[in-house]
């Protein structure tokens, strides 16, 4: 496995990106660069573990600027996604969401960005998919 000085090394800047199609947008930009992500968390975490753009044996992302992400990517964004996936969801998981989309809407549960570095952090140390060996450091 390779250590944190020798893995391939992509930087994601927060202030890039306004929206969440924006960070899709920088993520396939920065990371992917001949693939092309389409926003779907399920895709992302397929994406990290491997075979989709991303180098084998894992990668750093160094997310700069993360605070502005916090900001763009916080109830508001995790709202408007919740809103449209509802309307593809499996019927099973629309109470849910729905549950989720009303705490989205009040300020409280995960934001978006909350759940994007719970992502990245399950293909990483002490993650359930930590041999995908992608690192996260918040900058």
């Amino acid at each position: 496995m390779s250590t944190r000085e020798t893995l391939p090394r992509y930087e994601l800047n927060g202030g890039a990106f306004d929206s969440f199609e924006g960070f899709v947008e920088h993520f396939n930009r920065v990371v992917l660069r001949h693939h092309a992500w389409n926003g779907s968390l399920d895709a992302l975490d397929d994406i990290l573990g491997g075979g989709f753009g991303t180098p084998d044996g894992g990668f750093l992302i160094v997310w700069k600027d993360h605070t502005a992400s916090k900001r763009t990517l916080g109830h508001g964004a995790m709202a408007n996604w919740l809103e449209k996936s509802l309307s593809t969801c499996h019927p099973d998981n629309v109470a849910s969401m729905q549950r989720q989309l009303a705490e989205a809407e009040g300020g409280q549960g995960p934001t978006l960005f909350d759940v994007l570095l719970n992502i990245f952090q399950t293909h990483g140390p002490g993650g359930e998919e930590s041999e995908d060996n992608v690192l996260v450091e918040l900058a």
